[in-house]
């Protein structure tokens, strides 16, 4: 059995692949199959995909229709060998040692999923969260609250998964897929193990940085967030619902900044509903230390006076980097 399976889902990104896959490739951990998923590319991608796995033993690649990121990552799952698994998206680079490091902290501590920092980079302008490189080690119920709270990147790249937990979990949808598979993870994880010193390199291209729009993904995204609030309904730990109920209060509010930002009269009915889902979740406000004070006089402003909250929502969006977006999560 192979240490390390290290899936990447490829869709059109001909351009970039080389740089990502070299960082894989070059990795100072070696022992790992590669396998990458040609999700019906039109750009030469899957081409591509094939001349390295032509020079390097230790890469696979599976070609099928376009079916989308979730689609294409369970396609390597199905047929991965690891004792771990890890996942790159197409058009990132990795530190060299960054499986060097996430193996050795999950076999020095036992963990079931293993965890490094990520650094954020738009355009070639880098955004490194503050690092100390502590190592911290989690139980079952403080990973979960890590991720639910965000101490932890929902991302599924900046970690790695003991295979036998994940075995029966696999990626949904088109939004937020990384979120729910994550959180399902810990879920199943007795331990788990976070370096904090980033090693997995993000690349926002194009327009990703600026203030987009409403899109009917966000909507995707907060059933996401329903299916979370669901999942930690069945733990024992009250406090996880409770961490999971704000994450759905804020990614609310957050969908309601945007549609105010678009066109309320184009979106009422997701309008209306986001309007019903704060209010259900408000009594998360009168509790100490679950909404913060942004989310709070937000929200306050916001049931006060619609028309003043989207003044001062543009107001704000006018002052903020553009890169800080609108999107929580």
């Amino acid at each position: 059995m192979t240490f390390l399976t290290i899936i990447v889902p490829v869709y059109n990104k001909y351009s970039y692949l080389d740089a990502c896959l070299e960082s894989i490739l070059n990795q100072s951990y070696r022992d790992f199959e590669l396998i990458l998923v040609d999700d019906g590319s039109t750009d030469g991608s899957g081409e591509k995909c094939d001349q390295y796995a032509g020079r390097d033993g230790r890469i696979r690649v599976i070609h099928q229709k376009n079916r989308g990121v979730s689609a294409a990552r369970n396609a390597g799952l199905e047929v991965s060998t690891g004792r771990f698994t890890g996942f790159v998206d197409s058009d990132d680079i990795l530190e060299k040692d960054m499986y060097d490091l996430l193996i050795r902290n999950a076999l020095n501590n036992d963990a079931d999923i293993s965890v490094c920092g990520i650094k954020k980079i738009y355009h070639k302008k880098t955004k490194a969260p503050s690092t100390d490189n502590t190592i911290s080690v989690f139980d079952k119920d403080q990973g979960l609250s890590a991720v639910l709270s965000g101490k932890l990147d929902m991302s599924a790249n900046n970690k790695i998964f003991k295979s036998e937990i994940i075995k029966d979990i696999r990626f949904e949808g088109r939004f937020k897929e990384d979120f729910l598979f994550v959180v399902l993870a810990f879920s199943a994880a007795s331990k788990s193990v976070f370096q904090n010193t980033p090693k997995y390199n993000y690349m926002l291209r194009d327009n990703s940085v600026s203030v987009e729009g409403f899109n009917e993904e966000d909507m995707e995204g907060l059933v996401v967030d329903e299916k979370i609030m669901y999942q930690m309904s069945k733990e024992s730990n009250p406090r996880l619902l409770e961490e999971a109920q704000i994450n759905y209060f804020v990614q609310n509010l957050s969908t309601l900044n945007l549609i105010l930002l678009s066109s309320v009269k184009s979106f009422r009915k997701e309008y209306n509903i986001i309007k019903e889902n704060l209010k259900k979740y408000s009594f998360l406000i009168s509790k100490p230390g679950c909404i913060s004070a942004k989310h709070r006089y937000a929200y306050y402003l916001f049931r006060l006076n619609p028309a003043i909250y989207k003044i001062m929502l543009n107001i704000y969006i006018s002052l903020i980097p553009s890169e800080a977006g609108l999107r929580d999560r």
